[in-house]
């Protein structure tokens, strides 16, 4: 009879153990929600700080602005490489007058 009682007590038992893992994967998942959740929350703040300091609300904006700044550098630029060309044209004029005009007093 003591063997009965025993046998008894182990089968239910089990059951109990089924619903404690069922519990643990349910806690599982429920936490990976709040992962997710949590996640996405701290994604979206730091596009709104880049946003922020960006200056802009949207990413496209903030990528065309980027492009047309890139745009502004290289006219810059070529402008620039003008001004030099110009600069070196003025200085090769110089040199030349210079060296014309030693001539000449060496000369007399």
């Amino acid at each position: 009879m003591a063997d009965e009682q025993k046998t008894d007590t182990v089968e239910e038992t089990a059951p109990v153990t089924e619903a404690v893992e069922e519990k643990k994967v349910e806690e599982n998942l429920y936490n990976e929600k709040q992962l997710e959740d949590a996640i996405k929350a701290r994604l979206a703040r730091e596009r709104s700080k880049i946003y922020k300091e960006l200056g802009t609300d949207n990413l496209e904006a903030a990528k065309s602005a980027i492009k047309e700044k890139e745009e502004q550098e290289i006219e810059r630029k070529k402008q620039r490489g003008e001004f030099e060309d110009l600069l070196k044209q003025q200085a090769d004029k110089f040199n030349e007058e210079k060296t014309a005009l030693t001539k000449t007093t060496r000369a007399n």
